[in-house]
């Protein structure tokens, strides 16, 4: 009996060897066949090395997430947000701050990055809110073509230690075009393991999502079965037009666009933090006017009235689903849009990127959306936040405010509006040693007001400049909340900007945008000054028009 026994064990044994023997050898095949899948066909499907790369960004390589901008401060306890602020690590108090992740349009191309969306976000809470205790730090950490697995990764590998109190994500644009590489192929699903890895490190997961990673990585068999599979489901797709919004909702689930959004949000939350996600404020129309321009027509493409739909409708559900919340500017957009279709350029500087009158439109609709979320509720609860409205009042800058008037001020084509002083009251205007040809107008005595009359000396009829609504631009500058410059003629106020508390001056060279009102000889137009306010004057001069300046990034 024992020999019997002996030699069934043996003959199990000998079944058992055979049969891991086999599954080896069908294992070394399914590697050697997705070796072959793999081979000739591009590892960087999702971070593709041209994907936001320009010769005129600054950018280097980064072993996780592509590339990244070079960093210009190297102190390891402050932090460098894509603007070039710095901010220390470790969060001062007092301080609520947000993190703005996204690609190119958060960046602040099609405008600059002093008026980008955070940079304006920044700038209007204070003004709103600049009577409360707290101090907004809004850091810009947007990429040129960074997408949501970007967002994903850096928030784990490199956001986190900043304890934000809120992160704002307005990822769309770069998933759907980098949504285009994915597809069934060996390669991109080996890629996107590869992100996962990296994505969840020291995240557990559930048991199945372990086991399936797992296995996935280690064995090449089921890897393979599992690509066939995929291959089978996809069959269903084919034979369906390129543009057909089935393949694209196919290829954008599958490049992992809402699972990032989802891991990003549960990943926040753990932290402590809110998350926001923003719909993408996309231009594209369905069906196109007629008098629709060339900005309007580029962005109307197929692939982007699809991702005017889908968006929405995943960031809808990830709020659902896992506690954060969703801002959606589209309808303002929509309705600034069909208000004036022909000049959509005010508001978009291209099909994708926005100008700053677009920045400032999201900005704005970001802060009207804010108080919804409990941190900021309990952050300025007990406030008194100033009207936004007359915060935002024509406060948009026109052009980069670094470049200063000993850079060729003013440009080409720029041209005085014919008003000249007429007479003053508690104003001294007084030279720049600084800036030859041009003088500065302040209060003789900052406790009360002073005026300023400004004479017509010739018809003026407002018309648009060519990136804004706005007909006129001038100078003026202040720092603290008690200085303030008012503008009035025919009867009304059509120009009011605070500053700020903390006290912050202006830069001497900010031009802002002017509704100024049509005009014959004679009118007059009153300038006011409260506090420490000031108002640049070049030649006598104090209002231009014919502003041409690209809104440039």
């Amino acid at each position: 009996m024992a020999v019997r026994g002996g030699r069934r064990w043996l003959f199990v044994l000998c079944v058992v060897l055979v049969n891991v023997a086999l599954f080896a050898l069908l294992d070394w095949g399914a590697g050697l066949i997705l070796a072959h899948l793999e081979g000739g066909e591009p590892q960087t499907r999702i971070f593709n090395a041209e994907n936001g790369r320009d010769a005129g960004f600054v950018v280097q390589y980064d072993e996780h997430l592509g590339y990244r901008l070079v960093r210009h401060d190297a102190d390891p306890s402050r932090f460098e947000d894509s603007a070039g602020k710095t901010v220390p690590v470790a969060k001062a108090p007092g301080v609520y701050r947000i993190l703005c992740l996204g690609g190119s349009t958060t960046y602040g191309v099609g405008a600059d990055k002093t008026n980008s969306f955070p940079a304006q976000l920044e700038d209007l809470l204070t003004r709103v809110y600049g009577g409360c205790k707290v101090r907004f730090e809004v850091l810009n950490l947007g990429v040129m073509g960074y997408h949501s697995w970007h967002s994903r990764i850096r928030f784990r590998t490199e956001l986190a230690k900043l304890k934000p109190d809120l992160v704002i994500a307005m990822d769309a644009v770069n998933d759907l075009a980098a949504s285009t590489l994915a597809d069934d192929s060996a390669a991109f699903a080996k890629e996107k393991n590869k992100l996962l890895s990296l994505a969840n490190a020291g995240r557990q997961g559930g048991f199945l999502e372990r086991t399936d990673r797992y296995l996935d990585t280690h064995v090449s068999l089921y890897a393979l079965v599992k690509r066939f599979a995929a291959k089978v489901g996809g069959l269903a797709g084919q034979g369906r037009k390129a543009d057909d919004p089935a393949i694209f909702r196919k290829k954008i689930e599958l490049f992992g666009y809402r699972d990032n959004m989802k891991a990003l949000a549960d990943m926040v939350r753990k932290d402590g933090g809110e998350f926001v996600l923003v719909d993408y404020p996309w231009l594209a129309m369905d069906p196109l006017p007629g008098n629709a321009p060339k900005v309007v027509r580029d962005a109307s493409t197929p692939l982007y009235r699809f991702g005017k739909t889908y968006f929405p409708e995943a960031n809808a559900a990830v709020a659902r689903q896992d506690g954060a919340f969703v801002l959606n500017p589209q309808p303002d957009f929509d309705a600034a849009v069909a208000a004036d279709v022909a000049r959509a350029g005010q508001y978009y500087f291209d099909e994708i990127h926005l100008t700053k009158l677009g920045n400032q439109l999201l900005a704005r609709d970001i802060a009207a959306g804010l108080p919804a979320v409990p941190s900021f509720a309990r952050a300025v609860a007990g406030c008194s936040p100033a009207e936004p409205e007359a915060a935002l009042a024509n406060a948009v800058k026109l052009d980069d405010p670094r470049v200063d008037f000993k850079n060729g001020w003013p440009r080409p084509g720029e041209t005085a509006v014919p008003l000249a002083v007429a007479a003053t009251d508690n104003v001294v205007i007084g030279q720049s040693d600084d800036y030859p040809g041009h003088a500065v107008a302040r209060c003789l005595d900052p406790a009360r007001p002073g005026a300023i009359t400004l004479r017509a000396g010739a018809a003026f009829a407002p018309r648009p400049m060519a990136h804004t609504r706005y007909p006129a631009f001038w100078y003026p500058r202040l720092a603290c909340a008690a200085d303030r410059v008012e503008a009035e003629a025919a009867g009304r106020t059509f120009f009011t900007l605070a500053g700020v508390t903390p006290c912050r001056f202006t830069d001497v060279s900010a031009r802002f945008g002017l509704d100024l009102p049509a005009l014959v000889a004679g009118d007059a137009m009153t300038v006011r000054l409260f506090g420490h306010a000031q108002l640049w004057l070049t030649n006598g001069n104090p209002v231009f028009t014919g502003d041409v300046t690209s809104p440039g990034y």
